[in-house]
């Protein structure tokens, strides 16, 4: 679990821009990622230039929004530069890892809020690992907003989506929350 080193608490210093921060503000930072190697430095480097020139944009006009970096990612030609399909999946890792950790936006920050014993009980009738992670996930983002399982409803898949659309770089937030759904039906709803 990655969390933001201490110089991150400091003041940000963006460069002006009415997108908010860009890769290029992220470009800025990534030689003073603390507890990263060299090698991962210089390879995140390159692959926010790989993506901006897949992208044919300058990294100062490409938002760091989850929105639209997910959009970039998956229209993207990778195809336009002749990379291998392993070789795109490592630029995306590359920049995704990039902008968590620079600290400049929410995405992909892990939600750390101790779950309620209601939450605990429930995730303990769970066995299935990767079923129960997504669960575990969905139960901190609803201790997080004080929400009971028994509160579980339409309404707050949707703001659960919400939430995975503004944080979320990794996944589709809409399937991440139809597997919820389904994952929910399936162990806690029966």
């Amino acid at each position: 679990m990655t969390k933001c080193p201490p110089s991150c608490e400091q003041e940000i210093e963006l460069s002006v821009s009415v997108l908010g921060p860009t890769l290029a503000d992220v470009l800025a930072r990534v030689p003073n990622f603390e507890g990263v190697s060299v090698q991962s430095r210089q390879n995140m480097a390159s692959s926010i230039r790989t993506l901006c020139r897949v992208g044919n944009r300058n990294p100062s006009l490409i938002s760091i929004e989850t929105r639209l970096i997910r959009n970039i990612m998956d229209q993207a030609p990778s195809t336009a530069l002749d990379l291998s399909p392993s070789h795109w999946r490592n630029v995306k890792s590359d920049v995704r890892r990039a902008i968590r950790l620079s600290c400049l936006t929410r995405a992909g920050q892990k939600c750390e809020v101790p779950l309620t014993e209601r939450w605990q009980k429930l995730l303990a009738k769970v066995c299935d690992n990767p079923q129960r992670s997504t669960i575990r996930r969905f139960a901190q983002f609803c201790t997080s907003c004080q929400i009971t399982p028994e509160d579980i409803d339409d309404q707050i898949l949707h703001r659960y989506q919400a939430f995975l659309e503004a944080t979320q770089l990794y996944r589709n937030p809409a399937r991440s929350v139809y597997v919820l759904a389904w994952a929910w039906n399936k162990h806690v709803a029966a």
